[in-house]
């Protein structure tokens, strides 16, 4: 059990470049959840490639100083910041920030090009780099194999294609894990990592073996290789006289006790109730409740699920037991009745939960040490000794491009799930985690170990004290958190839409408010609880001139409300039907290297753009698309987005179309956004994309002043850009030269993930539950006097 303290999961190097502690990038490592993906980093990954060596060679003398060989320098901070930029696309697209799992944190490889004034400084600045790389290898292969569903429903290959060298590690064998199961039951991945041929290592003593949870995994069943050292007393126990056939396994693969649970009747629905009654999930035995609201999944887990109610109080509640089944075929049930089915399994729950559920706040056991204890109190050996064994599942490994979605069902953008967690802890209810605040924050160390840190910082306010695990948070701590997300430029801010009249009553009395962006519904209705009383289409209003983004979706049903004989649209709707038909894509904007020329272009282009029926759509995208859009439409065009669909829509039948949700909505194609953003064919003979604003993804991750709601310091940043290109001053750049000019806007501190879990959780004690997917006469009063109509 040596190095199973948490104080040599973030061990970092020392100032000779030597890893303090058992050396997780050559052989398994104790399982931590911090860093729990280090187990898939490939064996010998970097073997052969010789600048990612630690040796004294590719050290130079530089007068009084020494630095990194300046190939070896660059080459490596290319291949990190490469590998960087894909993982960082990869966490936005899977939300894995906003999950709570925990994610690398960024480590500045800059001191690779530094002058050093001793060799020993050099060589930490190479051991940081070459782990940090290493780091972020086992993470995209842990991403790639836990996710692998996801990423294909997502399309995420298609948009990043792989490079040639990523796909190599894919191939390689593991490093695995080692796991200690009385600790690690409630959080292992036992069955995926011996699917995906993880080697895992544990003890295996008596004690274990007398342990009935643990037997699906008895080394003598799985014949597992015994690695007692040889000439140790330890032994691996014999499994026999053990009853292993009567009524099967005593526990299943999850190490889940098969003993009977209370069900209470059958009631398949609350429909009569008066009460509003609230539901939550028990993914796994031992795990906290998951709450859930979608009525689709309550009524299919009421079929398939034990479930024991608690009919009494004000607050009725039922809770779901995923692991006891009513139904025989429940994993086909599943199957079949859920757009993308693949979220539901065990694996992808396991992974994606465990990082907030899998620990329970109102009970200890005694094979069992609390999350806070593991995370922030050294500690020592922990368990028993005894032989050690390792599984692994033999074959080769199966790749992503070999998978396919378990349900032939087309990939579409995710939406904020019914099922998101809820961090907050109401009255009555379980209280909040304050280990989960400590990995949401994150958990800094000194600089040396930054290499191996996982999501960020703790903060030194917070205690760590476990007698506070089980205390209640005050209010003003999620009060605060909503406020936080207020923008308090308000006397500075030059646009405000909040006054402006003209939204079509009847849209929006049948329309479903959807979030592309989840953190945006909380940033909107932060506002409520600064003004609770204010009006429907003043807080629409407010988050258009704000550009935060949002889409009001019809329900299919309702569209022919809406729908008018041909003869009512004005000649320019008929004749729009051109932008309309297959295949007719605006015409490209050619580079020339004149500056005057390219602004001429570039206004021309975005007029006509914004000029076409579902233009309107720019707006509800919100960010740097929806500002650009409004500096050229103007309030007119927030005029046309007020009052309603367009003839896009509903007389050419173009839009984007949920058909989860059985909507459609204004949509802009992903070649009009880059129109709007000024983007140039590169002229002949080159390679390398010009744009007048920088492409969406840059601007997201390299211009920090913005963070979701635009503000008068993003305001400052556009006036500028729009002034340059009214004169010809300013000239397209590339991907590389936005982001090199961009990097200079860190004035503004982004909102972190504790405190925006910390605002949702209040917004929805005091204002119920999430507006996704909501109708929106549902959320908010629509008949109000005083909402601004168009007459």
């Amino acid at each position: 059990m040596r190095f199973k303290g948490p104080q040599h999961r973030l061990a970092g190097v020392t100032e000779e470049g030597v890893w303090r502690g058992l050396n997780w990038t050559t052989k398994a490592d104790w399982f931590d959840l911090r860093v729990h993906w280090r187990g898939y980093l490939g064996v010998d990954v970097l073997k052969g490639q010789q600048d990612w060596r630690d040796s004294d060679d590719l050290i130079v003398r530089v007068g009084e100083g020494y630095k990194l060989k300046a190939s070896v320098a660059k080459l490596r901070g290319a291949r990190i910041n490469q590998l960087r930029e894909h993982l960082e696309a990869l966490e936005i697209v899977l939300y894995l920030n906003l999950e709570g799992i925990p994610y690398l944190a960024f480590v500045d490889t800059s001191s690779l090009l530094f002058l050093q004034a001793t060799k020993r400084a050099v060589r930490k600045a190479m051991a940081l780099s070459r782990l940090y790389y290493l780091d972020m290898i086992a993470f995209y292969r842990w991403v790639q194999e836990a996710m692998d569903e996801e990423l294909i429903y997502r399309g995420f290959d298609s948009d990043y294609p792989p490079q040639e060298e990523w796909t190599r590690w894919m191939k390689l064998p593991t490093i695995g894990y080692l796991i200690d199961l009385h600790g690690d039951w409630r959080t292992h991945n036992l069955p995926m990592w011996k699917e995906h041929r993880v080697p895992v290592h544990y003890i295996w003593n008596e004690d274990v073996e007398a342990n009935e949870r643990f037997r699906m995994w008895d080394p003598a069943r799985l014949q597992a290789r015994d690695e007692t050292p040889v000439g140790s007393s330890s032994r691996i126990p014999s499994n026999s006289g053990r009853d292993e056939t009567m009524n099967g396994w005593a526990a299943d693969a999850w190490m889940q006790l098969r003993s009977p649970i209370r069900e209470t009747s059958r009631k398949e629905s609350n429909a009569g109730d008066p009460r509003t009654w609230s539901y939550a999930i028990v993914d796994f035995e031992g795990w906290q409740e998951r709450p859930i609201t979608a009525q689709r999944d309550i009524d299919l887990f009421t079929r398939i699920f034990v479930y024991d109610d608690k009919p009494e109080g004000y607050e009725p509640h039922r809770t779901f037991y995923r692991w006891r089944h009513t139904a025989g075929e429940a994993t086909d049930v599943l199957l079949l009745s859920l757009p993308e089915p693949h979220r539901q399994t065990d694996r992808f729950l396991r992974e994606t939960y465990k990082f907030r559920y899998a620990y329970p706040q109102d009970r200890e056991e005694t094979d069992h040490r609390s999350l806070l204890s593991r995370i922030s109190a050294p500690s020592g050996p922990a368990g028993p000794a005894g032989p050690s064994v390792t599984t692994s599942r033999e074959g080769p490994s199966r790749g992503r491009q070999d998978r396919a979605p378990s349900s032939p069902v087309m990939a579409r953008p995710r939406s904020d799930r019914s099922a998101s967690p809820r961090a907050g802890a109401r009255e009555g209810r379980r209280p909040r985690s304050l280990a989960l605040d400590v990995w949401r924050e994150g958990h800094r160390q000194a600089t040396d170990a930054s290499s191996s840190t996982g999501s960020g910082r703790a903060g030194d306010s917070r205690e760590s004290s476990i007698s506070r695990r089980d205390q209640y948070f005050p209010a003003e701590v999620g009060n605060d958190a909503v406020r936080s997300l207020i923008p308090g430029d308000e006397d500075i801010y030059p646009h405000d839409f909040s006054e402006t009249r003209g939204w079509n009553k009847k849209f929006l009395h049948e329309v479903i408010i959807t979030f592309p962006v989840p953190e945006a519904q909380w940033r909107i209705r932060a506002w409520l609880l600064r003004e609770p009383e204010l009006l429907a289409t003043q807080l629409l209003n407010r988050a258009l001139s704000r550009f935060i983004p949002f889409r009001l979706e019809m329900p299919e049903a309702a569209l022919p409300k809406f729908t008018r004989a041909q003869e009512e649209y004005s000649g320019w709707d008929v004749v729009a039907a051109l932008y309309y038909e297959p295949g007719y894509r605006d015409p490209e904007l050619c580079y020339t290297p004149s500056a005057a020329t390219q602004a001429s272009k570039f206004r021309s282009s975005v007029l006509a753009i914004l000029h076409k029926p579902n233009a309107t759509a720019f707006l509800f995208e919100g960010g740097l698309l929806a500002r650009i859009a409004y500096q050229y439409g103007g309030i007119q065009l927030v005029r046309r987005a007020m009052t309603g669909l367009s003839a896009a829509v509903t007389l050419h039948r173009d839009g984007a179309t949920s058909i989860e949700r059985s909507t459609r909505r204004e949509n802009v194609s992903t070649y009009e956004k880059s129109r709007l953003l000024g983007v140039f064919k590169p002229a002949e003979g080159k390679t390398v994309a010009h744009s007048m604003f920088p492409p969406l993804t840059i601007f997201r991750d390299y211009f920090h002043a913005y963070d979701g709601v635009w503000t008068a310091e993003c305001e400052d940043w556009f006036t500028k850009q729009v002034e340059h290109i009214a004169q010809g001053e300013i000239l397209a750049q590339t991907e590389g030269e936005w982001k090199k000019s961009l990097r200079k806007y860190r004035r503004s501190a982004h909102i972190g993930l504790a405190t925006l879990t910390e605002a949702r959780a209040a917004i929805m004690d005091e204002q119920g539950p999430s507006w996704e997917g909501a109708r929106l006469m549902n959320v908010r009063n629509l008949d109000q006097t005083g909402n601004l109509y168009v007459d």
